[in-house]
């Protein structure tokens, strides 16, 4: 176990989290400069507060990592707009749900991430570790906070959030590519299988989509293929997800939603489609639809197939229509 014995200003001397009995003072008090050495030499900053959460005391890197030097931290409370503790979504913490106030009142050491407001106006992302200080009666007396820059840290975080994003989108139509679109539906397909919540899928086809390749080249083909996935996206909830399967075929699940409902859907997409303005095609672009419900003992396949063969009927009796599964 390691020995830490930490100094406020107020003379006050503690051991691993406990003020010291006046005997054992004396012995901590015979090297100081090493303690403050070691704590003005961690990479990581440690202030103390008590338990009106005044800043007792401020290592270098927390000045580093903060932009405050010490004379601008000792004897203020914290929450008075010193360091602006916020969330990821920018709500303030000091007066709710700060970590220093809940280490305070449960007794428990408290880890967050959490955003800091730099001297100079910028947030810094910090990992914080606080743990409670008691006195010889076991009373807490204050918290000590141990806080990381994790900019580092959330970089990668970004980074893999976003190659995962990558991974799961369609570069061009930026809708869910057909790996997504898959799992989403095998996910459907288990909780039916659960709870027997019901769901459809559309399967959506542009019409005479290689005369829009073959005559205005395929540049043109790929910005009807993002205004035809732009529509489909426009026309459902956000519930709902919109995939595209494989070249100018695309499906779109519809979670708790009986056939009819998926056929109104289905027509309204295709109206939407029809009504709009695509110029890549001489401002007209038409689409099949086939729309298909889970039934007992389907695989996802099944499903999809049943959508696939009402798609192409629609293609078959003239196109610009919707058709319900057989």
């Amino acid at each position: 176990m390691v020995d830490l014995c930490l100094s406020d200003v107020s003379g006050a001397v503690f051991r691993n989290g406990r003020a010291l009995s006046p005997e054992r003072r004396a012995m901590a008090e015979l090297a100081p400069d090493l303690f403050k050495q070691m704590l003005d030499n961690l990479a990581e900053g440690v202030y103390y507060v008590d338990t009106e959460r005044r800043l007792l005391y401020w290592n270098r890197a927390a000045e580093k990592i903060s932009g405050y030097s010490v004379g601008e931290i000792l004897h203020k409370q914290c929450f008075h707009n010193i360091l602006d503790h916020v969330d990821g979504r920018n709500l303030h913490l000091c007066k709710s749900s700060c970590p220093l106030t809940d280490c305070l009142e449960s007794g428990r050491g408290v880890e967050k991430r959490v955003f800091l407001r730099h001297k100079e106006g910028h947030r810094v992302p910090v990992a914080v570790k606080v743990a409670p200080i008691r006195d010889g009666a076991g009373v807490i007396a204050g918290a000590v906070e141990i806080f990381s820059d994790a900019t580092a840290t959330l970089q990668v975080e970004e980074l893999n959030d976003s190659l995962q994003k990558m991974l799961r989108i369609d570069p061009l139509t930026q809708v869910a590519n057909r790996r997504a679109l898959l799992e989403a539906l095998q996910r459907e397909k288990e909780r039916y299988d659960r709870y027997g919540t019901a769901f459809s899928v559309i399967f959506a086809d542009i019409d005479h989509f290689k005369r829009i390749n073959d005559v205005q080249g395929h540049l043109a083909g790929d910005r009807a293929l993002r205004w035809f996935a732009g529509q489909l996206r426009s026309g459902v909830r956000r519930t709902d997800l919109v995939g595209r399967y494989g070249g100018e075929e695309f499906v779109v699940l519809l979670p708790e939603t009986e056939a009819p409902s998926a056929l109104c859907t289905a027509d309204l997409l295709r109206q939407g489609v029809a009504g709009g303005t695509c110029a890549e095609a001489d401002g007209t672009v038409t689409a099949c639809f086939g729309v298909a419900a889970i039934r007992p003992g389907d695989s996802v396949d099944d499903l999809l197939q049943r959508a696939d063969a009402a798609m192409y009927r629609s293609k078959q009796e003239g196109r610009n229509r919707v058709s319900l599964e057989a």
